[in-house]
């Protein structure tokens, strides 16, 4: 008895790593996507990170590890996320206050809702 419950609890952590993150070919292609439900999924793609808000959207949250030294953004009008595209809408609060490097964020049209101080110190300019 003592053996299954070994084996189940292993089972169950090779089954969680093989899940947690499926690679994504294409322009704005997601490297990661960290959460299992599909409603709320943070990922990572190029220089920024998101969280899907909706079934075809999803927000800006800030800067990647890839992009933590990025002088300039450019926020994407869509992101594919494990082969689903997503409109990229909005830029959550405080996503870029804390990016003392970041200087220039550009961004088009889709972004229709922006969080208080998202853009922190850096110059905004649209498309």
């Amino acid at each position: 008895m003592k053996n299954l419950k070994k084996m189940s609890v292993a089972f169950a952590m090779i089954v969680t790593l093989g899940t947690v993150a499926a690679p994504s070919v294409g322009a704005y292609a997601a490297t990661s996507c960290t959460s299992q439900t599909k409603s709320v999924c943070d990922f990572s793609s190029g220089a920024l990170s998101y969280k899907i808000t909706g079934n075809n959207t999803c927000t800006v949250t800030g800067l990647s590890a890839a992009g933590s030294n990025a002088k300039s953004c450019k926020i994407p009008s869509t992101v594919t996320c494990n082969g689903k595209k997503y409109k990229v809408t909005g830029v959550a609060k405080n996503a870029f206050a804390g990016c003392s490097k970041l200087k220039k964020i550009t961004c088009g049209s889709s972004i229709k809702t922006t969080g208080s101080n998202c853009f922190g110190k850096a110059t905004v300019c649209r498309k």
